[in-house]
């Protein structure tokens, strides 16, 4: 009988478990493939094993289904969903934020400059925004492309704002008390997130984080593991249902995570935690805006290492590096290197999240 040790990780269950965790066909298949290089039995239920761990928090049956499915693509810049566009909004207008508005196409010194509004009133189909003085000649301003920037301040950092700006087109200017103007503007379809997404990071709620897996990075740099059966048993993991987690996940960018780690632990279970040290990292989270989970596969590179000796706990700030996707036979990852503007579907959960904030916590 084959023995494993269950006692460090969510990622291995016993040997019979294995043939619940995929099904009989996909089961086939590894076994013919491992008997006909010539492996043992004993080999061959310890990579299944392996393979039926990882299953637990990617389920590999379905992952080629997963990643095949096609969704529209937007810059990961952009905020695009309905209500978050609405909320960001309500909350300018509730806040009576200003506004900066420049005219396209014009090149007066006027037009370079901009002017200044203020959020007043939102609808379903126009924007209105509040001018100091009603203009000399508002035919001008209607019908035209205008760009628009303002700001919101950051809920989970004092002091700080996150910067956006979105484009539309005006409507028209009508006078209202005191020789001021209503300016009304087409609701825009979309909103650019100012600040690069690479620099924004939260700590995401418990909730949304299904699991971590972590292995040493063992391979040559420019060419990277791509077999999920070489990678072996995961070095250490995460699992909401662990009663003393194993590692703790700080915050995270489109860029970068930060996580934390028993030192000890570390150090029983072989791991070098020094700087430019490569590690494979498994992170799935729960995507509630598609009702699906993000199973997002990275090679993360250490960057700075923080040992606290009194709680005992290392804390590992690293870099992504490289992203990688389950290809169609649903055993191999195709590794590419991490745009400069981070990986593009973690970028925008985060943005997401940092929304929900706003949502959830509301502004000081």
């Amino acid at each position: 009988m084959l023995e494993l040790n269950t006692s460090r990780t969510l990622f291995i269950p016993a040997a019979n478990a294995v043939s619940t965790s995929f099904d009989k066909s996909f089961m086939g298949e590894i076994q013919a493939h491992f008997f006909s290089t010539g492996l043992s039995l004993n080999t061959i239920l310890a990579v299944l094993c392996t393979l039926a761990g990882v299953g637990v928090i990617l389920g590999i049956s379905k992952i080629a289904g997963h990643f095949s499915h096609k969704e529209p693509h937007f810059p990961a810049s952009w905020i695009s969903n309905t209500a978050a566009l609405v909320h960001l909004l309500e909350l300018a207008v509730s806040q009576r934020q200003k506004i900066t508005l420049h005219f396209q196409g014009l090149h007066s010194e006027a037009a370079r400059q901009g002017f200044v509004a203020s959020f007043s009133e939102i609808s379903k189909e126009s924007l209105d925004l509040e001018l100091s003085h009603f203009p000399e000649n508002p035919k001008k301003w209607a019908n035209r492309k205008i760009r628009c920037a303002f700001q919101l301040p950051r809920q989970s950092r004092p002091g700080h704002v996150d910067f956006f700006y979105f484009v539309t087109t005006s409507k028209q200017v009508t006078p209202i008390d005191n020789g001021m103007g209503l300016f009304s503007i087409q609701p825009p379809d979309h909103i650019e997130m100012g600040q690069k997404r690479l620099a924004l990071r939260i700590a995401p709620p418990l909730q949304l984080v299904s699991g971590i897996a972590l292995w040493p990075d063992k391979s040559d740099r420019q060419n990277p593991e791509r077999s999920i059966v070489q990678l072996g048993r995961p070095a250490l993991v995460y699992s909401p249902q662990q009663e003393e987690p194993l590692l703790t996940l700080i915050n995270i960018s489109a860029g970068g995570v930060r996580i934390s780690m028993h030192s000890g632990l570390a150090h029983e279970m072989g791991l070098v935690l020094s700087r430019d040290k490569r590690f494979v990292v498994l992170f799935q989270l729960k995507d509630p805006d598609h009702k699906k989970k993000l199973n997002i596969w990275t090679i993360c590179e250490i960057r700075n290492v923080f040992k606290d000796y009194e709680t005992r706990s290392t804390e590992l700030g690293m870099q992504f590096k490289k992203v990688g996707k389950i290809n169609k036979n649903g055993k191999d990852i195709d590794w590419k290197a991490v745009p400069e503007d981070g990986i593009v579907s973690l970028g925008n959960w985060v943005a997401q999240r940092h929304l929900e904030l706003y949502r959830e916590k509301g502004l000081t």
